[in-house]
């Protein structure tokens, strides 16, 4: 469940994606249903959340606490709005590490056509960065501040075809060391009263 800007009544509403399907890597007695899954998202959370903090101390990432999610599109034209993904309020997700699972789609065959595209906004001279969603490669970047979205994808084979990505969320143990950049909202949502959640994408 995601919410997004309603612009025709300019309020908040919640949303199911169309042909997305997702769950949270749990862990403890739900251990043996994924012991890899489970073991990346540990690793990430300490490994990863070290490195940044070592680098950007302000971050103040924590240690162990994490939050997860793992997707895949089902085809049909499943996507991400644009949106970014923390925009405030009582939200520590600091830092969003994707991590794509999609064992036929590599850097020297990534079948583009398939779609499911992660594309970043706002890079240098405005311009648009686009990623494809290949087996392995780790996307990272800062939850509060990349506006983004994921354009359409399809799956013409089915099973082999859907996009599979797994997000993990590192949290600042510090609310304050949350961003936000106004100008960008404005910029992108005009019509969208700032500071009220507009596209944020649900954990």
């Amino acid at each position: 469940m995601s919410t997004r800007w309603d612009g025709a009544s300019s309020t908040v509403v919640r949303y199911e994606k169309h042909a997305v399907a997702a769950t949270e890597i749990l862990g403890g007695g739900d251990y043996e249903l994924s012991p890899a899954l489970t073991e990346y998202v540990v690793a990430v959370t300490g490994e990863l959340a070290r490195a940044v903090n070592a680098r950007n101390p302000a971050a103040r990432l924590s240690l162990a606490e994490q939050t997860n999610k793992l997707a895949v599109c089902l085809g049909d034209g499943a996507h991400y709005e644009k949106h970014i993904d923390n925009l405030g309020g009582d939200d520590r997700r600091k830092v969003t590490c994707l991590l794509y699972l999609n064992p036929t789609r590599t850097p020297t065959q990534p079948h583009a056509a398939l779609g499911g595209q992660f594309r970043a906004f706002d890079q240098p001279g405005d311009a648009e960065l686009l990623v494809e969603p290949c087996g392995g490669r780790l996307v990272c970047f800062w939850s509060d501040a990349l506006v983004h979205d994921v354009l359409p994808s399809a799956a013409p084979a089915g099973d082999a075809d859907f996009r599979w990505a797994l997000t993990v969320w590192l949290v600042t143990t510090d609310i304050a060391a949350i961003a936000s950049d106004p100008a960008a909202e404005k910029r992108h949502w005009p019509d969208a009263a700032i500071g009220t959640g507009i596209q944020v994408l649900a954990g």
